[in-house]
């Protein structure tokens, strides 16, 4: 049995060809685009949830409407090595959106 939903919080529910998958996950994170959001973004607001550690590079790059070797290289300007393949740890991807001008902020 899963825990009860509390009132007034933002939840995420995961389906794969139209079936839930697992139970109902908290939002723990919100990155919205601020006005002076790139034309190339192509989201506007994406949530985390918090069972979320790690994010593939090519999520971020999608998000950003970027191709994932962009991100790779701005990721090692920051000193982090991964390849498109590879995942960090979200606190270096929600740091790339900020680089963006996205505003990130707990749910």
């Amino acid at each position: 049995m899963s825990a009860p939903l509390e009132k007034g919080r933002l939840y995420i529910q995961l389906a794969k060809d139209g079936e839930t998958c697992g139970p109902p996950h908290p939002v723990a994170w919100r990155a919205s685009a601020g006005p002076e959001r790139p034309a190339h973004c192509r989201f506007v607001a994406w949530d985390f949830c918090g069972s979320c550690e790690q994010i593939s590079v090519r999520a971020p790059a999608k998000f950003l409407g970027l191709k994932p070797f962009n991100v790779v290289a701005e990721l090692l300007k920051v000193g982090v090595l991964v390849n498109a393949d590879q995942s960090v740890n979200l606190q270096t991807g929600l740091t790339l959106l900020k680089q963006y001008g996205y505003t990130v902020q707990r749910a």
